[in-house]
């Protein structure tokens, strides 16, 4: 019974120290870098930015960073009216400067992220809350914007173009 304890201690002791471990490389240079950057590029794009960026490593994926970002302010009886047409229009604008700016995030920031292996991947979620669903019913609630890390690195080395990085970006709207 006392080696089973002793094994049991030993086990989370090892758990704890890994998890420690996991957290310590998340918070490199690199990557605060990477996150402050998209945090000023986001609250430059949105009106409301409601979480800053934060990074997370998953073991055997990579960095994965979530931002959660309001695109238009809600309606507001003390304000003036603002069409309907002009909240989507606004917001699909929106949504677009953020594809382009966590593109241009990925391409300048990717390659040096020193805890992601090459074979991982940097992906960026940015919740997105729609204040207004009246004027945007079919609102995606997040953008997903991925890269593995090799692709980065081969556009750093001009393997591949950049045009070509683009292409293998991948972006959701879910």
């Amino acid at each position: 019974m006392t080696h089973r304890i002793a094994t049991v201690v030993l086990a989370l002791t090892f758990l704890a120290f890994n998890v420690e471990a996991a957290q310590a490389t998340v918070d490199s240079e690199q990557t605060e870098a990477m996150t402050s950057a998209l945090g000023q590029s986001l609250s430059e794009i949105v009106p409301t930015v409601f979480q800053s960026p934060r990074a997370t490593s998953l073991d055997g994926y990579g960095i994965v960073v979530t931002a959660e970002v309001g695109l238009a302010p809600p309606r507001n009886p003390f304000s003036s009216a603002v069409s309907p047409e002009e909240v989507r229009r606004s917001s699909l604008e929106r949504i677009e400067a953020i594809k382009v700016s966590t593109v241009e995030l990925l391409r300048t920031h990717g390659a040096g992220l020193e805890s992601v292996a090459a074979n991982q991947h940097v992906t960026i979620i940015v919740y997105m809350v729609n204040p207004n669903p009246v004027d945007l019913p079919n609102l995606a609630s997040q953008l997903v914007i991925s890269v593995r890390k090799q692709d980065a690195l081969d556009l750093g080395s001009a393997t591949i173009s950049s045009s070509t990085f683009a292409e293998r970006v991948s972006i959701r709207e879910d």
